[in-house]
């Protein structure tokens, strides 16, 4: 950055003395004007005098930013190899070309016009053509990787436009509602009856003003949009709205993710059908019909309902165990390490698969021999 600085003051102080002398830099007196024919049979007028000591101060200041530009450059190129790079080293060959011929006409080794100021246009010409492909190359490769970003993700995603038309999906979004994006061409979200008759719209609009929000799970079907005309759909989604923003805070597409979230709905209300059927019950009875129902509803070797310790609250113990077709004797056990810790006042957990490999600190798991869990928390 020294080197910088330097070359930077040097300039700056050359500049000044260039407007401030009479004949500039090049000379310190002019005798006479001589007359230079071009190859191509133009005629020119150029200056003949004495040179000035500060022209040479000056050629020793262009050598040095030569110097640097071309070290700089050839660098660069070195780490990067790209065609950029190296359309930028040529830019700047060509510069310190017809800057060199500049310095030699002036000098009077040789007879032609000065071509200095032609070398900055030049230089200037060629580098902005090469940054302008850099950046168009940079901007398709952008463009394909979130292009690929929104096809392959696995939740269903739409993009929309800031009045509420539908520019993009990806395949997840086509599976999830059995439409595709063509029969969505005339289709505005924010005019959406159905959505409004299900309390969406203050979510989306929300959404619409620039601020993210968490929609709750309804039950949408494309075969009752007049406009879209698609098939039933009897899933349970939640979705979430995303604004993206330009870079005066101006909303410029609003991001929609979908998650279908039927399976867990239809476990909740499971729960719900067999608290409400077995409530007949009391006591110790209502939790052993509980555990006996949910067994059987998911076809599962265990069950249990379990509580938070008074005194210790990462300690349950049971109310009621289900094990391999019968009533089995209450235990206790600590939460840390379990899936029951993720589920206790907070969301139902699932996992389908491998969950002793998910929770490698949960004893009871390995001893059941467990392959799946799924737990919910229950209130009063």
């Amino acid at each position: 950055s020294w080197v910088l600085e330097g070359l930077t003051l040097l300039g700056g102080v050359l500049t000044v003395l260039n407007i401030a002398r009479p004949y500039g830099l090049q000379f310190s007196t002019v005798n006479h004007v001589e007359e230079l024919m071009l190859p191509w049979g133009e005629t020119v007028w150029q200056p003949i005098g004495q040179i000035s000591g500060m022209f040479y101060i000056a050629v020793g200041f262009a050598l040095l930013i030569f110097v640097f530009l071309v070290y700089a450059l050839s660098a660069h190129y070195y780490r990067v190899r790209t065609r950029t790079a190296l359309a930028m080293l040529l830019a700047i060959g060509l510069f310190v070309a017809l800057a060199i011929e500049s310095i030699l006409a002036r000098l009077a080794v040789i007879d032609f016009v000065p071509l200095g100021h032609l070398s900055i246009l030049a230089m200037i010409i060629a580098m902005s053509m090469a940054l302008s492909q850099e950046m168009q190359q940079k901007l398709r490769a952008s463009e394909h990787r979130f292009r690929s970003l929104v096809e392959q993700a696995p939740f269903s995603l739409q993009i929309l436009s800031p009045n509420g038309r539908t520019l993009q999906v990806n395949r997840a979004w086509e599976n999830l509602w059995g439409v595709s994006l063509e029969q969505f061409a005339n289709y505005i979200l924010l005019q959406d009856q159905q959505l409004q008759d299900k309390g969406v719209m203050p979510y989306l609009e929300k959404g619409f003003a620039g601020q993210a929000a968490d929609i709750p799970p309804i039950i949408y079907n494309p075969s009752e949009n007049p406009i879209v005309k698609g098939p039933s759909r009897d899933r349970w989604v939640r979705a979430f709205v995303y604004p993206i923003k330009d870079d005066i805070d101006a909303v410029r597409e609003v991001v929609l993710l979908h998650e279908d979230v039927t399976e867990k709905k239809r476990f909740d209300d499971a729960i719900q059908l067999i608290a409400t059927g077995v409530s007949v019950e009391t006591g110790d009875g209502f939790f052993q019909q509980l555990v006996t129902s949910l067994a059987e509803l998911f076809q599962t070797r265990y069950a249990f309902v379990g509580v938070l310790d008074a005194a210790e609250t990462q300690s349950v113990k049971t109310v009621a165990v289900y094990a391999d077709g019968k009533l089995a004797p209450n235990i206790s056990y600590e939460l840390e390490g379990t899936p029951c810790a993720e589920v206790i006042g907070q969301h139902t957990c699932i996992v389908s698969h491998d969950v002793q490999q998910m929770f490698p600190m949960d004893q009871l798991l390995n001893e059941m021999g467990a392959q799946s869990y799924i737990g919910t928390p229950l209130f009063n």
